[in-house]
């Protein structure tokens, strides 16, 4: 079978020459290229860890930086540590610990829960491994003497409450995990003073999980694709793009946001919901047999093509019916409509792109293989998978979470970069719920942003 490289690396240093043991791995464990059986093992991923006598987390393979950082780190459970080794540590090393806190496991939310539910966690960065409760003195010391470390990080509040966090997870399981996602995303808004966390996760939640609206499902961010397609690039609510997150009930800090908090947030309707129509769904293959994988890619191209096609006949028709039948307002919105369904960026995050690209979209409709019709190919297939595409009332073409329904609401809300759908809470009046994030054509780059500093500016709590 094929690993990466860098489960490559991780297997030759754990090996040991003179005795064997058994050890798990998701990516052998688990046939990747059965969604069904990873699906089945995702619910079941916690009681692996609690099972196991030991959990050990590979940072990657090591240089002098790290191998220095690894010593340092290994320091800090000596009894004699004292506060002036830290600050020469702080005056003279400092830079390759912070190499070592900025290695991409430390970004990986879903590893909270793995590193949580463990009885013990080893890390190890090329040869050199510690146990994790290094990292926890570390913190500590950090934050006794008044020095940021990991600051932006989930893992930040995780180890600031290390203790309370894995006796409540011992304790009570899955729903102190719930809990935490409520604490990690709170933390995450805090410290951004942007709503981009909430782009993150927030399709495709379990339907077993009881968090409000606005919080992360972390676990999803492993199972599938993270859901921030539509990037900083945008600017629709202007220069009100950061923001101070409050909270109901009220608290100064994340480790005490209960589970049921709300979230309120100010900003404005700018549309409604109206028609909605679906994208056919096409799973990702993972698997390794390169014909299934081009199989699929080929299925997944030829759908993409043929829905946007039935979604232009559906706008044409809808225009026709409700506006005037002038030649330059037809052509208007069909230049709307292929910028949307695009989110007016091609595959590597340029543009908008030029104008040419009416005539591509016209090429790929008309089924041919030209460099330009394939660009607008990959960037409609990037930017339309999980979403559905929508009009609203005020005649503005969209791509929106797959949960959206008519009569949800397009909003600008204050730190965000771009629009979001929300909808009204029918049983509690003045609530809402966070359906996620969208791309409306028009008001991408702050052409309705004033409005947020107007008198049109209402909060949202969203439950």
């Amino acid at each position: 079978m094929s690993i990466t490289r860098n489960l490559e690396a991780a297997l030759r240093e754990f090996r040991s020459r003179t005795e064997s043991f058994r050890l798990w791995v998701d990516a052998i464990c688990i046939n990747q290229a059965d969604d069904d059986e990873k699906g089945r093992h995702v619910a079941m991923m916690r009681s692996f860890y609690v099972s196991a006598s030991s959990t050990w987390v590979w940072l990657g393979t090591s240089d002098t930086s790290s191998d220095s950082a690894m010593d340092i780190v290994q320091s800090f459970r000596s009894e004699d540590f004292t506060d002036d080794d830290f600050w020469l540590i702080k005056r003279e090393s400092w830079g390759n610990m912070d190499d070592l806190l900025r290695r991409s496991w430390w970004t990986r939310i879903w590893v909270i829960q793995e590193v949580l539910s463990s009885k013990r966690v080893h890390v190890w960065c090329g040869s050199k491994r510690m146990d994790f409760e290094c990292f926890v003195k570390l913190k500590q010391k950090s934050l006794d003497l008044g020095v940021q470390v990991t600051r932006r990080q989930p893992f930040a509040h995780i180890l600031n409450n290390w203790t309370r966090y894995r006796n409540d997870v011992g304790n009570g399981g899955a729903p102190l995990l719930h809990l935490l996602y409520s604490r990690v995303t709170a933390h995450l808004l805090m410290q951004s003073r942007s709503l981009l966390p909430l782009q993150l996760g927030s399709h495709g939640k379990a339907d077993d999980l009881t968090l409000p609206s606005w919080v992360s499902d972390l676990l999803t961010l492993q199972a599938g694709p993270i859901t921030l397609q539509f990037r900083s690039e945008y600017t629709a609510c202007g220069r009100y793009r950061s923001m101070t997150p409050r909270f109901l009930p009220d608290f100064e800090h994340p480790s005490s946001c209960p589970e049921d908090a709300s979230l309120v947030l100010q900003g404005v309707v700018v549309d409604q919901v109206d028609i909605i129509e679906p994208m056919p769904e096409v799973p990702i293959y993972t698997g390794t047999d390169f014909d299934e994988d081009e199989e699929t890619l080929m299925l997944r191209h030829e759908l993409t093509r043929l829905t946007c096609g039935r979604w232009l006949t559906i706008v044409n028709a809808h225009f026709s019916n409700h506006h005037t039948d002038l030649t330059a307002e037809r052509e208007e919105h069909y230049t709307a409509f292929w910028r949307t369904i695009i989110a007016d960026r091609l595959f590597d995050g340029t543009g908008p792109p030029g104008p040419e690209f009416s005539q591509h979209f016209q090429d790929w409709q008309a089924g041919m293989v030209t460099k330009g019709a394939i660009e607008l190919r990959n960037a409609a297939v990037m930017h339309c998978v999980c979403r559905n595409f929508i009009l609203t009332d005020g005649g503005r073409s969209g791509l929106a979470p797959t949960t959206t329904r008519a009569g949800d609401l397009v909003c600008l809300l204050r730190g965000g970069d771009v629009p979001f759908v929300l909808r009204r809470e029918d049983m509690r009046k003045g609530c809402y719920r966070f359906v996620g994030e969208a791309y409306v054509h028009g008001i991408m780059q702050g052409e309705a942003s004033e409005r947020l500093g107007g008198d049109e500016v209402q909060e949202f709590e969203i439950i």
